[in-house]
């Protein structure tokens, strides 16, 4: 692959810093949300409706015809807003359109609507994330199927197999109500009935999520200077005793077929995260990513906890004798440079090792070609409160 500001560098995944947590392959650097004075939002109904703004800055956002749709329907109970750079008057009559904005006079609009109103892109900025910290709810469009480089044109180029479940999927999965509700902008019973609940549903207090505070950024970055290690480490000593890791998790219920794992000879493959408190391997419904696997995966002794999957931790059980030891019934074993392995055939009868280092992947979804379906084996990390991108001992 050439190089591009995104790949073909052959540099580690976790070399790349990202803006949003877009995926566990790469470092989530962050920023931190701003919020607006408690004096600013004095804008005045020009009608009796609460107000609606409009996440759209350029016109042809607008355009699409379930955008047209779902901006009528928004107008019978809502008084529309927006901030639309270059369509002061191709707009529809019933937007209130006040052009690019920026500080404190798009602050005070803001903060003085009801809801910020998704229209499907742009994917994944920071306004709704602005939206929720200063009290206004967003309303997140769902996308179904996911939008990918497999049939989006937007991320035909990005080296990526993750799918969007929705414009924001951060929100969608670690916000939520009552800050933001998801739905179908196609379905207009979902719409109807959605827009009816949150004309008379109470503003919900400011809230910005720990990790996009000053504090949290600061905690991230800290730990990412004092752990992170990309040089390559020299090989162990011929002497080398494998320390015992017996508190590293084998999750049975996601292993029913196979017997209690004991993978205490297993050496960890990397020192941050720590294996000894934060790893748990699980084996993958046929066809589900790491990143889903993980994410369904919750905790006996804490139902609310939440697991990530942890690429730093795939070469740990990268090999043959630590298949054997995960008491993977393996007939045969292939090597393969796939983003889809490690990995179990469906049949339990083959397995298949990462050949190469750069390929670990979380989002990879488990085929190996469009008639091989894997089961993928995923090495799953805790996430501590409010900052998923560390574990709870990563400080």
């Amino acid at each position: 692959m050439p190089p591009s500001p995104w790949s073909g560098l052959s540099l580690n995944l976790k070399q790349f810093y990202t803006m949003f947590p877009h995926t566990p392959d790469n470092s989530f650097m962050g920023f931190v949300v701003e919020q607006g004075s408690k004096t600013m939002g004095n804008l005045t109904e020009l009608s009796r409706k609460p107000i609606a703004l409009l996440y759209a800055k350029k016109y042809y956002m607008l355009q699409p015809t379930e955008v047209v749709k779902l901006i009528t329907i928004l107008t019978e109970y809502f008084e529309v807003h927006a901030t639309v750079a270059d369509a002061r008057s191709a707009l529809p009559r019933t937007i209130i359109n006040h052009g690019l904005l920026a500080g404190t006079a798009y602050m005070n609009i803001l903060r003085s609507s009801k809801i910020f109103v998704g229209v499907g892109f742009p994917y994944e900025g920071p306004a709704p994330l602005e939206a929720i910290a200063n009290g206004v709810i967003f309303v997140n469009p769902s996308f179904n199927p996911p939008k990918s480089r497999y049939n989006t044109d937007f991320f035909s180029s990005k080296p990526t197999s993750r799918g969007l479940t929705s414009q924001h999927p951060y929100i969608e999965n670690f916000i939520g109500e009552p800050y933001s509700y998801t739905v179908d902008i196609r379905n207009e019973t979902a719409v109807r009935e959605l827009f009816l609940r949150l004309q008379n549903h109470p503003k919900p207090l400011e809230y910005v999520p720990f990790e996009l505070t000053t504090a949290g950024m600061m905690e991230r970055l800290r730990a990412y200077l004092t752990h992170q290690n990309f040089c390559p480490e020299l090989p162990p000593p011929l002497h080398f005793t494998p320390n015992s890791i017996a508190d590293v998790n084998i999750n049975v219920a996601s292993i029913t077929e196979f017997q209690q794992v004991d993978i205490a000879p297993i050496r960890p493959a990397a020192r941050w995260p720590p294996i000894h408190s934060s790893l748990t391997i699980l084996l993958g419904k046929p066809g589900a990513s790491c990143s889903a696997t993980c994410h369904a995966h919750r905790s006996h002794s804490n139902a609310s906890s939440r697991f990530i999957c942890c690429s730093e931790h795939f070469k740990t059980f990268n090999d043959h004798v630590s298949l054997r030891r995960l008491n993977l019934p393996c007939r045969r074993i292939f090597m393969r440079s796939h983003l889809a392995v490690p990995a179990l055939s469906t049949s339990g009868q083959a397995c298949y090792l990462q050949a190469n280092d750069l390929l670990f992947d979380c989002e990879a979804p488990g085929e190996l070609s469009v008639n091989l379906t894997v089961r993928r084996i995923c090495p799953c990390r805790d996430a501590l409160p409010g900052q998923w991108a560390l574990c709870r001992n990563c400080l």
